[in-house]
């Protein structure tokens, strides 16, 4: 259980780190944009742990948005797609 919600928060970091690198120096407006689940605000029976990963993400991605300023014209968001 630990190991899924430590690599989905692992995988993000990295990518918005490297992202991060790569706009420092950009010209125009730049997104980074995660991939969170609905599960990340939504309880659902034995999901507790892609649950919290992906609640991680999501707080991630809004503390990354405003770390991101820092960086010029860059705007963070993320995606939630369901079942439906």
């Amino acid at each position: 259980m630990m190991r899924a919600v430590v690599s989905g928060r692992a995988e993000s970091i990295t990518g918005i780190c490297a992202a991060l690198g790569h706009f420092r120096d950009a010209k125009q407006g730049e997104v980074i944009v995660n991939n969170a689940s609905v599960l990340g605000w939504r309880a659902q029976h034995s999901q507790s742990h892609y649950a919290a990963a992906k609640a991680g993400v999501m707080a991630l991605t809004r503390c990354s948005a405003i770390e991101a300023v820092d960086y010029g014209d860059v705007r963070a968001g993320r995606t939630t797609p369901s079942s439906t």
